[in-house]
């Protein structure tokens, strides 16, 4: 047992020590550890890089725990063609975020997803009906599939925010300019981290407002309006509301 402890120990201090090395931790003279300046971005641009491995779980773990109604306390079953179709349409919308190869079906990666929940006793499939229940023996197996879920959250909270702006600029305009937007947005983002609604740091709305935009504007989500403009796609944004959490953001206020 104290060898095992040795060797934790011994890990701890060598991950620590690489942090350090790479920037994402730093030394301060009062004995604590804390994040540099820049930590927080450096560690979001590492974790970018294997977001594309971390979000095939991660995705149909947030769309399983979403559409099960675990929230509500209900174990509503949920067929693989909804875990097709929604995933598909996250690839739309993170293309740039999911080196998944366009030959590789999102029937497969659900599959894969699946057979991992499976196993890890969190969900019951049946594979003849192509139906999925999350486990309900006891609230351990729920609190296992969010955990997988947690893994796409910042994206999300990202995501779900700006759109949420969005609706609020068109709502009361009709349209808004991509600068106007990514200053709500901000602003938005800002409001509901102090308030603890959200996890990921308000520092990276700024940073990454104008990529999401991007990604929203190519997926078609936000479309020209009258030339001067941009509106929301109402119909697009119905087809992931639910999976977005959007009516959280509609009636937000600041």
């Amino acid at each position: 047992a104290a060898s095992d402890e040795f060797e934790a120990k011994r890990r701890s201090d060598s991950l620590i020590a690489s942090a350090v090395r790479w920037g994402f931790l730093e030394r301060r003279n009062d004995h604590t550890i804390g994040q540099a300046e820049n930590s927080q971005l450096n560690l979001w641009w590492y974790r970018g890089t294997i977001f594309h491995l971390l979000a095939i779980p991660g995705i149909v773990a947030h769309i399983l725990f979403k559409a099960s109604g675990l929230e509500q306390g209900r174990q509503t079953p949920i067929s693989e063609q909804l875990l097709e179709s929604q995933l598909s349409l996250v690839r739309q919308l993170w293309d740039d975020e999911l080196f998944w190869p366009e030959a590789t079906s999102s029937a497969s990666l659900v599959r894969a997803a699946l057979s991992i929940f499976e196993r890890l006793r969190l969900i019951k499939w049946d594979q003849e009906r192509c139906a999925v229940v999350v486990s309900p023996e006891n609230s351990e197996k729920a609190e296992g599939l969010k955990w997988f879920a947690t893994l796409v959250q910042p994206e999300t909270e990202l995501y779900s925010i700006q759109l949420g702006a969005a609706l609020t600029l068109t709502q009361d305009s009709g349209m808004f300019r991509r600068d106007e937007l990514l200053h709500h947005t901000v602003k938005l983002h800002r409001s509901a981290f102090l308030r603890g609604q959200i996890s990921v740091q308000s520092q990276l709305s700024q940073v990454f407002g104008g990529r999401i935009s991007d990604c929203f504007s190519r997926a078609r989500f936000y479309i020209s309006a009258e030339g001067v403009g941009l509106t929301v796609n109402y119909s697009h944004v119905a087809t992931l509301s639910s999976f977005l959490s959007l009516e959280k953001w509609r009636e937000y206020s600041l």
